[in-house]
């Protein structure tokens, strides 16, 4: 009554099944043209999901949450969010210039795992870095130690990343984070995540 909003297809699916959504993401950037008045350009980002994971009572319904950051790790404008309903859906959002990377699910919002397909090792590092969503900047950071895990596993003499090493240190010397959440972030669980091992495109 609150939202003015219809919920009823959205709790037939999550009510009445098991399971949740696996949500691929793809992500492209075009650059814009030199408007007439002289503004500057207004590029355009491309967001595309797929969702797997649902059966024959439909594609799952959710709300899509994410941010969007810039070269210098501030987001670049408000947390956006996106209802999905279909099996696959894009959305473009006008930016100044290319985002460095995405944050996906912000605020924990879907119950579910999303995988940006074209994610590099470097927009891995940065985000564990710069996300100013606590949550992402920490899964981000736990895939980079997962990575080490395994890497370790299959050969103990590999040393341990640089990049890695110093991320501990600089999570300790962060005065933003809570102790509660420092601590969070440094415990070293004994599994890598399956996320690791399990790629689907």
């Amino acid at each position: 009554e609150a939202s003015g909003l219809q919920f009823k297809d959205m709790a037939e699916g999550w009510l009445t099944r098991t399971g949740f959504p696996r949500v691929f993401v793809s992500t492209a950037y075009k650059e814009g043209k030199e408007s007439k008045e002289g503004e500057g350009k207004s590029g355009e980002y491309t967001i595309t999901l797929e969702q797997k994971g649902f059966d024959k009572k439909g594609p799952w319904q959710f709300p899509f949450v994410f941010g969007l950051v810039d070269k210098n790790g501030k987001d670049m404008m408000p947390t956006q969010k996106h209802w999905i309903k279909n099996e696959k859906e894009m959305l473009s959002v006008p930016v100044a210039e290319e985002p460095a990377y995405i944050s996906l699910n912000r605020n924990h919002a879907l119950y579910g795992k999303m995988f940006w397909k074209e994610q590099t090792q470097q927009q891995l590092e940065f985000q564990a870095l710069t996300d100013s969503d606590i949550v992402n900047r920490y899964m981000a950071f736990s895939s980079l130690v997962d990575q080490e895990k395994v890497k370790l596993v299959r050969n103990i003499e590999e040393p341990i990343s640089p990049f890695v090493l110093s991320l501990y240190g600089k999570i300790l010397v962060n005065t933003q984070l809570t102790p509660e959440v420092k601590a969070l972030f440094l415990a070293i669980t004994e599994f890598a995540a399956e996320s690791i091992f399990w790629v689907e495109r």
